[in-house]
């Protein structure tokens, strides 16, 4: 699809002035991220653990809920932590859950709901299972702010509950927010909480709790045992897609170098499975050299298949194994899984986009089936809105009612917008980017119809057409291993921290070959002045041919800088994102 290139407005002169130890091209990357002042540049850079993260004690119910936790582990008291079934809430559960363990809980255990028969948050079918097995404290985990209904039937039980969450706070229709009766509440987001950074994932809020309850444990090796437990807060925040930015920054790039060096029997099989060792086997001793977008594009997905088609369960056993055989058949187990997952919304999404249909002319793409698993609809949801630039919910029936997930667009807070058409929906939350939401059958037309009158009204004069934010425009003569090791420098890459895109303009197509299985890849040689330089456009065959690109042609390119290392080899490597012919 086209795409609208949009380059980033360039960096004053007067703040390159300022920095003149930076080289430029880097600041102007620092500038477009929002980063402007020298502690703001410099506390991106440095990204220190001993300055950067901070006391867990600054939330306002820390102290109540770590009071509340170790009262009942002092009882022997059942603690039960009540997680989501995705990855960020499944790496924060065993987070929480192996704390627990470590400070003395002897009479704990671990409850993740399953996706399709139970549904995202807390239920009364399991509140009341846990009450008759004599539970006196559920903890969630990445749920919880929105299950107001269900936590006053857990109280009126007589279970005490903390609900460590990141996810929308409900308000009522005079905008005023909607707490849960939560004896603690740990959430960044509820309005006067003193906790300065306002976007932790669940995964991120968990961790929060374990340090404080270390930091009250007594016990000597509290700090180590919580950098340990960072492997899984990076694999949880990086999933959730909050922004890489802040302690969230500080606590992925230290979280990735604790994942390259995992102790987890588990998570060792699973890279060996998902591809990402050399040798294709396990070395106990050996470290890795996964960055965020491994973590992302490879781990993230094996573990949230579990939950998308069978139960999440599983991704937590492989988490918390220490059978080398059981982590083994898991860690095949879930990329079979995987697998799978990805056959299915292939499908989905061909049978999605068969009954939405033409897209031109409208603002909000829909469709609804009796037969797709729920489990898939939000990543099928994400892909059409990528695609098309346009929000999209996708529905699926199950047990009498209709379940589905949303997906936004850059400036529309889907979840917020549902919230006016609270009287069709049964149940709904979610965030600005994406919602989860069930409604009766009988419903379904009349809130499609006032869903889409509303959003042809908001998006009326709204452009639609993607755009490609380019960080810098320059010649290629400007690239060298200097600025590479400068760009891996701002890693780690995500939301709201994108890998920095170039541009270069003029270029002549030199070569073009086809490259990799079924030559679906290209290897582009362009020339500028009397330099040539190699490209790799990854899927690119049909994109070159639809552009008419050709040896000769003069093009634009939008590309990444990275080093390609092969082997003991190592080169700049130019990776298009996008081509256009002059």
């Amino acid at each position: 699809m086209h795409r609208k290139w949009r380059v980033r407005e360039e960096i004053p002169h007067a703040l390159v002035k300022r920095f003149p130890d930076l080289n430029p091209v880097i600041l102007q990357i620092l500038y477009n991220r929002g980063l402007k002042t020298k502690d703001e540049i410099e506390s991106f850079l440095r990204s220190d653990w001993n300055l950067d993260i901070l006391d867990p004690f600054l939330f306002q119910d820390m102290e109540k809920a770590v009071d509340i936790i170790f009262s009942h582990i002092e009882q022997g008291s059942r603690i039960v932590v009540f997680g989501d079934y995705d990855a960020d809430g499944v790496c924060g559960s065993a987070i929480v859950y192996l704390t627990l363990r470590h400070i003395g809980a002897q009479n704990v255990e671990i409850y993740i709901p399953h996706r399709e028969f139970e549904g995202y948050g807390l239920n009364q079918t399991a509140i009341q299972a846990l009450f008759n097995k004599n539970t006196s404290l559920i903890i969630t985990v990445d749920l919880g702010i929105g299950n107001i209904e269900e936590i006053e039937f857990l109280h009126s039980k007589g279970i005490k509950s903390i609900v460590i969450d990141h996810h929308t706070v409900l308000k009522d229709s005079a905008g005023r927010q909607i707490l849960p009766v939560s004896d603690a509440i740990i959430h960044s987001g509820v309005e006067g909480e003193s906790y300065p950074y306002k976007h932790l994932s669940g995964t991120g809020t968990a961790f929060k709790v374990a340090q404080a309850l270390l930091q009250k444990s007594g016990k000597d090796e509290k700090e180590s045992f919580a950098k340990w437990l960072l492997d899984l807060v990076a694999i949880g925040t990086i999933a959730d897609m909050v922004p890489l930015t802040g302690e969230n920054r500080v606590l992925v790039k230290y979280g990735l170098k604790v994942l390259n060096k995992t102790r987890r029997m588990g998570l060792r099989m699973l890279i060996e499975k998902s591809g990402l060792m050399e040798n294709g086997y396990i070395d106990p001793s050996a470290s890795f050299n996964l960055n965020a977008w491994n973590v992302a594009f490879q781990i993230a997905p094996r573990l949230n298949a579990a939950g998308r088609l069978n139960h999440a369960r599983e991704a937590l056993e492989l988490i918390l194994s220490e059978d080398s055989q059981e982590a083994y058949d898991l860690a095949q187990h879930l990329n079979d899984v995987n697998r799978e997952r990805q056959q299915v919304s292939d499908q989905v999404y061909q049978e999605a986009m068969e009954i939405i249909g033409d897209v031109d002319g409208k603002s909000f793409l829909f469709a609804k089936s009796s037969n797709w698993p729920v489990g898939v609809l939000g990543i099928v949801a994400g892909r059409i809105a990528n695609t098309f630039n346009k929000p999209v919910v996708l529905l699926t029936e199950f047990r009498g009612l209709y379940h589905g997930s949303g997906r936004s667009v850059e400036g529309f807070d889907i979840t917020k917008a549902l919230s006016r058409f609270e009287k069709y929906l049964t149940s709904y939350g979610g965030h600005s980017g994406a919602c989860g939401l069930s409604l009766k059958e009988e419903n379904i037309d009349e809130f499609v119809e006032a869903f889409s009158s509303y959003l042809d009204k908001k998006m009326k004069d709204a452009d639609l057409t993607p755009i490609l934010d380019i960080d810098v425009n320059m010649p290629l003569n400007r690239v060298d291993e200097k600025l590479i090791e400068d760009i891996e420098n701002l890693e780690p890459f995500g939301q709201d921290n994108p890998e920095p895109l170039f541009t270069t303009g003029n270029l002549i197509v030199d070569k073009v070959e086809t490259v990799g299985s079924g030559d679906k890849h290209l290897r582009v040689y362009l020339r500028e002045g009397d330099s040539i330089y190699k490209f790799m456009g990854f899927g690119m065959k049909d994109y070159f041919s639809e552009q008419s690109i050709d040896t000769g042609s003069r093009v634009d390119v939008v590309y990444t800088l990275s080093f390609n290392e092969w082997r003991g080899n190592k080169e700049i490597q130019f990776k298009i994102k996008d081509i256009r012919r002059r």
